[in-house]
């Protein structure tokens, strides 16, 4: 039962960053991708990799660079997704 909650609230946490994605809420997006990120049982790197595009929209890109760090450590592996436009900011660095 504990899992079926965890997987509902993971979901609910998934919808909830892309409304306000799709909003262009930034800021709220940033705070429902890190809930999702920390909530989630399997840890993807692509969690962490949303929350990077959002602080890029959001100018931080030392906030960016440490959640691609995170990404990094959580197996993220695909380095050419980096040469992306949305990811333009970080190769200033």
């Amino acid at each position: 039962m504990l899992k079926d909650l965890t997987v509902l609230v993971n979901r609910m946490l998934a919808e909830k960053f892309k409304i306000l994605s799709e909003l262009n809420r930034w800021e709220e997006a940033l705070k429902a991708a890190i809930q999702r990120a920390d909530a989630a049982e399997r840890k993807s790197p692509w969690h962490c990799i949303d929350i990077v595009t959002i602080c890029l929209k959001l100018k931080d890109t030392e906030k960016a660079f440490a959640w691609l760090n995170k990404a990094v450590d959580r197996g993220f592996l695909s380095y050419t997704e980096l040469y992306n436009d949305e990811f333009k900011l970080l190769h200033k660095d």
